[in-house]
């Protein structure tokens, strides 16, 4: 039992190193950013790094803006994404305060949807509750 106890213990100290490292990467917009965290158990010692890289900006990006085309992209509650039938990356069904770009659905739970195709959408947060 006593293994089991510390399982769960470095579980969660790698959840809460991802979650730093997450925050730590978000706040910082030049360069890459490095962290390494020393771990040890009865087990053995190892060391833990994980490096995160700035995405690059196209051209397409840069683009001035026109105010008249102008969009508004919501803040997603998570960066979660899954492979769909076709094989595209789609980003996952996530809360927002105002309907996020390229929401297709409201989910029954409140999350909004980015589903390319209608079967299975919304699997899992209790189905559509409206088609966008």
């Amino acid at each position: 039992m006593e293994n089991q106890s510390k399982g769960v213990f470095w579980k969660v100290v790698g959840a809460l190193i991802v979650i730093f490292v997450g925050i730590s990467a978000v706040s910082s917009n030049t360069n890459s950013t490095s962290t390494s965290t020393n771990i040890s158990d009865d087990e053995g010692a190892y060391t833990e790094e994980i490096t995160t890289q700035p995405e690059a900006i196209t051209e397409e990006d840069a683009s001035t803006n026109d105010d008249s085309n102008e969009s508004y992209s919501a803040p997603l509650s998570n960066d979660d994404y899954y492979i769909n039938t076709d094989g595209d990356s789609i980003h996952s069904p996530a809360y927002a305060d105002s309907v996020p770009s390229g929401a297709t659905a409201i989910c029954e739970d409140g999350t909004y949807s980015f589903s390319q195709h209608r079967q299975g959408t919304c699997s899992g947060h209790g189905g559509v509750d409206k088609w966008l």
